[in-house]
């Protein structure tokens, strides 16, 4: 309920910037994977889009998923967008 109450709302008039945490994500992606800034916010950002979607679709009860089953998924979004990343 807190999630769809945070972030399942209408937000057409809320100006978003990046957090503290955002910038943290993306400093630490940087340094673990030894790529730019650019690059790093861009991998950070479609991690979280996947996550907030997985996220709003439990939410909602659309989708009901075991947490190993998600964790599993995770790890195969990051992965596949980690090695397209460091072959471009």
């Amino acid at each position: 309920m807190f999630f769809k109450l945070l972030y399942m709302r209408d937000t057409t008039n809320e100006h978003f910037s990046a957090d503290d945490s955002f910038s943290d994500a993306t400093r630490t992606v940087m340094r673990s994977l030894n790529i730019d800034s650019s690059t790093a916010e861009r991998l950070h950002f479609e991690i979280w889009a996947w996550v907030h979607g997985v996220a709003s679709m439990l939410a909602t009860s659309y989708l009901s998923l075991d947490y190993d089953v998600i964790s599993e998924m995770l790890t195969d979004v990051y992965t596949s967008l980690k090695e397209r990343v460091l072959h471009e």
